[in-house]
């Protein structure tokens, strides 16, 4: 068996790498190479479509995952979106949505990361090719604070929110929960970040709301750093209006820390009975579920043990990576349902449309 994992990590410098270790993708490559299996990693913008494999896996939506779509090529093509943007209906552009479908079409397989991704893609496309894995999440790397534990007597409570600072993640709508909470506790903000896109206009609404010297805007933290960030946290906040199942939720859990976020597919199956899942875009309810945390403290942190425990258990790379290779096993000895692989007749206009644009990106850079 040889396989193929592509993914836009595995474009980026390894400086940049050493800094993402934990990703969906670096951790089925790890667990597939422990397994001894013949698995070569690529990144989208180097990726061929080759009949030297017997399966492509292609993670995350762009170039690549056109490019595999549109081939003639005979691997066994898996599908991973990672995409909470079309699930939640939070994506815009009418070109992208068709593109996307056009590609789980394509697939023979799609892997869906939660319950509730699977239920809305079985609408949409052959339900015989939809196959359940949540994403791994390695509990070694992500762990209780043991040598300074948080205190419960604490006069500080302290939220973190780890993510983009983007429209679709609901910043916004955390600082004006965060002003209501001050009412009635000293509540600080920390807020890390790759994407520092709407730094400026949540930094002016921090000043305007009166939290400014509240909220902290961190910017970008190492694996290391970020587990300390977690562990010191009595709180994550995640109020994203678009995600599919957001690493950073299963990442606090396994350092014992409860989570409320936006209640947007697979969100709240991930989160379980730790925390919880609120509409986005109500600051409001995100307000009132944060209160109801941070106001039993105490409890929280006696349960960090078994929110831990429940994380270890249904996020386990073991467990994913043995799915995937399950999968993978079924697809070449053909036991994996054959895919109703349509619209054929758009392959070759897609492959001329995906060479046009990126000569264009290239010509502009």
């Amino acid at each position: 068996m040889k396989i193929c994992l592509v993914g836009g990590v595995f474009d980026r410098l390894e400086t940049v790498r050493s800094k993402q270790r934990v990703t969906p993708e670096t951790v089925l490559l790890d667990g597939l190479l422990r397994a001894g299996v013949d698995v070569h990693s690529v990144g989208h913008s180097r990726f061929q479509p080759s009949d030297d494999y017997d399966v492509i896996h292609v993670h995350h939506f762009g170039r690549a995952a056109l490019k595999m779509a549109s081939s003639r090529c005979r691997a066994r093509v898996v599908f991973t979106g990672h995409n909470g943007l079309i699930p939640t209906g939070w994506e815009r552009s009418r070109l992208r949505r068709y593109a996307f479908q056009y590609v789980v079409d394509k697939a023979e397989a799609f892997i869906a990361l939660s319950r509730a991704e699977a239920r809305y893609f079985a609408g949409v496309t052959n339900v015989d090719k939809i196959h359940t894995i949540p994403n791994g999440i390695p509990a070694d790397v992500f762990r209780i604070a043991v040598e300074i534990p948080k205190r419960a007597d604490k006069e500080r409570y302290d939220v973190l929110y780890v993510g983009q600072l983007i429209d679709w993640k609901g910043v916004n709508f955390l600082l004006e929960a965060m002003q209501r909470l001050r009412r009635q506790r000293d509540v600080h903000l920390r807020l890390i970040y790759h994407n520092a896109q709407l730094e400026p206009e949540l930094r002016q609404q921090a000043r305007d709301l009166g939290i400014a010297e509240h909220v902290d805007f961190v910017g970008f933290r190492g694996p290391g750093e970020l587990v300390e960030e977690y562990q010191q946290a009595d709180l994550l906040v995640l109020p994203s209006f678009a995600d599919c199942l957001p690493s950073v939720v299963t990442e606090a859990l396994l350092c014992g820390t409860p989570v409320v976020a936006g209640a947007v597919c697979g969100v709240p199956e991930q989160i379980g009975p730790y925390g919880h899942a609120v509409p986005p875009g109500d600051s409001v309810a995100l307000a009132n579920a944060m209160e109801t945390i941070l106001a039993d403290r105490s409890r929280w942190q006696a349960l960090a043990p078994q929110i831990r425990a429940y994380a270890e258990h249904t996020f386990k790379p073991e467990t994913m990576v043995a799915r995937h290779l399950a999968l993978y096993r079924d697809m070449i000895d053909g036991r994996a349902a054959a895919a109703r692989r349509r619209a054929d007749w758009m392959d070759p206009m897609m492959r001329l449309a995906i060479e046009v644009y990126w000569r264009r990106r290239r010509a502009a850079t």
